[in-house]
């Protein structure tokens, strides 16, 4: 049992892959020669059992057959009325299919109902259950079934299926009523190298026919797009800064004498780029006109290219210097990578001034410079690069201090030289002898006091009503004992 396990998941890798695989589709880029470009807009897609893709490029119509109506005025009143009547029959399609024949991939027919690619090849006609069916994605490719004989060339933009080219022929239908006469065409290839070329196909009875006439499948490119009604939905919005160095600076004031304001535009350059993205079944390269949907030009790119520029700009810095000083400048800046998503609708313009509009969404994704900043270092002194000191005073309602600083190393503090200790002073010995002439000098000013005030009442002098004035003698002896014991205690202590 286990060894059957690989074998099993072999068998469904095997069995599934045909109908996931896509392959591009070549057009013959000119009608001189055999060179090719894969489109953008078709793919032939890996099927199977009658299945096929969305999109799937139809070649033929089934024509159903004609039935006369009764215009007679006397109606049958048990015939059936429009509400009871079957709805009319749906016309079965036809899809281009391509199937590998003895090693060669070969246009042919599908028909759903059947379950089989018929091709044929050199009057052999086959049938394929698993082939490759042509899709036309999303509807971007403009395709035309233009004619052609053996005296024309291959018109440029023909489908190429391999070696051969994607071709039809008109059937004729038969007019008999209430017989069905078919399909519009035949699908099959054209070989130009059969001869002067020749178109085979595979009729209605499954047999090999060959024309010298016919019609082949071709692809017309547009000219340009327009890209319209642009709205961009802000609440996706992705940015991504990144900071860079743009260039560096040297700032100075050598000749000058006065403190100067230092101005310089400080010159960077940048990788600007632009994407708007290319979608399904679009061409790469051809120039786009975007609009915004108030009808604002949003700019000229070509589509489906990532627009590159490298930008030069100029950025003004500036800086007060003393004379003498210099200071270093770091122009920073962030390569900033913005996303948008947008919606809007795209135009095709073709040569002969046809057009086709389809919606899409994508995301547009710009990388700029922005948030530009100037980092400026610490000033220095030209003639030895030491840093300029800076000096900032704070005041305070009690003290003020005063702080110097720099902008290098921290500065290392300076020691204070030692204050020698101060000896202590010899005591004193009071002068008692001065002390004791001081307290006699004292006692005899307020015996003079005493006296004089004696003297002044025998002559009846007096002082203000309120008695203010008046000292007596027994108060101002008091007073001066007191202040001579005052005057002995102070000395002593």
């Amino acid at each position: 049992m286990l060894v059957a396990y690989p074998a099993l998941l072999l068998l469904v890798a095997v069995t599934l892959s045909p109908s996931c695989a896509e392959e591009g589709v070549l057009l013959r880029r000119s009608q001189y020669d055999d060179q090719f470009v894969t489109s953008s807009t078709l793919h032939w897609v890996s099927a199977g059992g009658g299945k096929y893709p969305n999109n799937s490029v139809v070649g033929a119509t089934e024509i159903l057959p004609k039935f006369e109506e009764n215009d007679d005025d006397d109606e049958d009143p048990d015939a059936e009325t429009d509400a009871t009547k079957p709805p009319p029959p749906v016309p079965r399609l036809a899809y281009v299919c391509r199937a590998r024949h003895n090693g060669i991939w070969v246009s042919g027919s599908l028909h759903p109902e059947l379950g089989y690619c018929h091709i044929s090849l050199q009057g052999d006609v086959s049938k394929y259950e698993h082939y490759q069916v042509l899709q036309n994605m999303d509807g971007g490719a403009r395709l035309n079934w233009v004619l052609w004989d053996r005296f024309r060339m291959v018109p440029m933009g023909a489908v190429s299926a391999g070696q051969v080219y994607v071709a039809r022929r008109e059937v004729k239908p038969d007019d008999t009523a209430g017989i069905a006469a078919g399909f519009s065409h035949y699908l099959g290839k054209l070989d130009p190298k059969d001869g002067l070329g020749r178109i085979t196909v595979v009729t209605q009875d499954g047999e090999e026919k060959g024309y010298t006439d016919g019609e082949v499948l071709m692809e017309t490119e547009p000219l340009r797009y327009e890209l319209t009604d642009v709205k961009f939905n802000l609440w996706r919005k992705r940015v991504r800064p990144q900071q860079v160095v743009l260039t560096t600076s040297v700032l100075r004031n050598g000749a000058g004498t006065v403190p100067v304001e230092v101005d310089q535009a400080m010159q960077y350059s940048f990788t600007y780029s632009l994407y708007w993205g290319q979608g399904r079944a679009m061409l790469k390269g051809l120039p786009t006109t975007v609009r915004h949907h108030n009808g604002s030009l949003l700019g000229q790119i070509n589509w489906g290219l990532e627009e590159k520029e490298e930008r030069r700009s100029v950025f003004t810095v500036k800086h007060l210097l003393e004379p003498g000083t210099a200071v270093n400048v770091t122009l920073l800046g962030n390569n900033t990578e913005t996303e948008l998503y947008y919606s809007g609708n795209l135009v095709a313009i073709f040569n002969d001034s046809a057009s086709s509009k389809r919606a899409i969404n994508g995301t547009r994704r710009e990388v700029n410079m922005m948030d530009l900043r100037a980092d400026y270092g610490p000033v220095y002194f030209i003639k030895n690069g030491s840093l300029v000191p800076t000096t900032t005073t704070t005041t305070t309602t009690t003290t003020t201090t005063t702080t110097t600083t720099t902008t290098g190393k921290p500065p290392v503090p300076v020691p204070e030289p030692p204050v020698p200790p101060k000896k202590p002073s010899k005591p004193q010995k009071p002068d008692v002898e001065n002390e004791i002439n001081r307290s006699g000098m004292l006692a005899d000013e307020a015996l003079s006091l005493q006296k004089e005030n004696a003297s002044k009442q025998e002559r009846g002098i007096q002082g203000d009503n309120n008695g203010n004035g008046r000292v007596s003698a027994s108060t101002v002896t008091f007073l001066a004992a007191i202040a001579a014991f005052v005057a002995v205690v102070q000395r002593i202590t």
